[in-house]
């Protein structure tokens, strides 16, 4: 409806004020890509993956083959074994141990194994094994040196330096060793006794190995020596028998300076006596 107004402040009004539209457009969406970007991803890393599995596969059936190649060829076959360190035992019988022979491919030769192989033998102590590419194997052993015959059931043995059997003796074999004996309740295990035997065999002695015919640790705790060339036995107790056995060294120069040696049978020292048996006498302390 219109109105119409006279006046100075009077202004023509034709209808109502118009209001402005408040009509809005929805705004657009953007489509989500997360969906596809994520199956791009996870198609990438399965190809990756595949592509790393043929390769290796590729690979290893590579080094297989050349492996396998390397086995077979005559360039590394066995031309040269060296072996050393023994005395005993020949080079045929480390061959034999070692399981190894001339032609055998050098790369294809199990090293621990024949190591395994030749230690195993009671005469050797140790053994080394290497390889000299391309066609050469050489092996180092360490032999045990014998230092007594132990008789055990009967049965006469090598024994080492410190008493411990190494192998029992057979048809064919000498050697020139004292005998070891045993008293009841008496072994090798003694470490008195091992100390003992190691310190006859060295220079502190007034005597050479050569000249023991024997050596009985007695039931008693006692240790006898007997000396083959001066018909002479040395007795001493096998509890500080460091102790006696420097005394019995004194009695021994003793007799050398009186020139009384010859007569001696036995020099025993047992706590903190020491004397001497006369032959065809009896005891002087």
């Amino acid at each position: 409806m219109s109105t119409l107004a006279v006046g100075g402040q009077s202004r023509l009004k034709l209808g109502s004020k118009r209001k402005g539209n408040t009509m809005r457009k929805p705004p657009r969406t953007r489509r989500s890509r997360t969906g596809g970007s994520g199956v791009m991803a996870f198609a990438s890393r399965v190809f990756i993956a595949m592509l790393c599995i043929t390769m290796l596969c590729v690979l290893g059936v590579g080094l297989l083959y050349g492996y396998r190649w390397l086995t077979a060829s005559p360039y590394l076959a066995l031309k040269d074994i060296t072996v050393s360190g023994n005395s005993r035992l020949t080079n045929g019988d480390i061959l034999n141990l070692a399981k190894v022979k001339l032609g055998d491919n050098c790369l294809n030769t199990n090293i621990a194994e024949v190591e395994r192989n030749i230690s195993a033998n009671p005469w050797v102590k140790a053994a080394t094994v290497r390889r000299e590419f391309p066609n050469k194997l050489v092996i180092t052993i360490s032999e045990r040196v014998p230092g007594f015959w132990v008789r055990e059931r009967g049965t006469l043995n090598f024994a080492d330096r410190h008493g411990k059997i190494i192998a029992p003796m057979q048809p064919g074999e000498t050697g020139a060793l004292p005998i070891l004996e045993y008293g009841r309740g008496m072994n090798s295990t003694d470490t008195r006794l091992s100390a003992l035997l190691d310190m006859i065999q060295g220079p502190e002695t007034p005597f050479d190995m050569n000249q023991v015919a024997w050596v009985k640790v007695l039931g008693s705790k006692q240790v006898e020596i007997f000396l083959d060339g001066q018909r002479l036995a040395l007795r001493m107790d096998l509890n500080g028998w460091q102790r006696q056995f420097r005394r019995i060294k004194a009695v021994w120069r003793d007799l050398a300076l009186r020139g009384q040696f010859a007569q001696a049978e036995m020099i025993a020292a047992t706590g903190d006596k020491v004397w001497v048996k006369r032959r065809g006498q009896g005891t002087a302390s």
